[in-house]
């Protein structure tokens, strides 16, 4: 499973340079799959359980393909 999505990762990131993938649109699967992992390998740094254990190669790729381990959420502007 985890080599199939880092192939789509790496086709999102060819098409549009980067691998923030939205959860929202066509690629939402896939941004999914992103939130997943980021929220698994939070888990690891901080000793708990993760929901999918990620092994060390498999860091080591997402790090190669500039991952973001972070994501800033951009603030929505509402309209009064």
């Amino acid at each position: 499973m985890f080599d199939k999505r880092f192939n789509d990762l790496m086709s999102f990131k060819a098409k549009y340079g980067h691998c923030d993938v939205s959860r929202i649109g066509e690629n939402g699967s896939l941004g999914h799959w992103c939130s997943k992992v980021r929220g698994s390998y939070k888990k690891m740094q901080n000793n708990q359980k993760p929901t999918t254990k990620l092994s060390d190669e498999q860091i080591q790729r997402l790090n190669d393909a500039d991952f973001k381990w972070s994501l800033v959420r951009k603030e929505r502007v509402g309209f009064w």
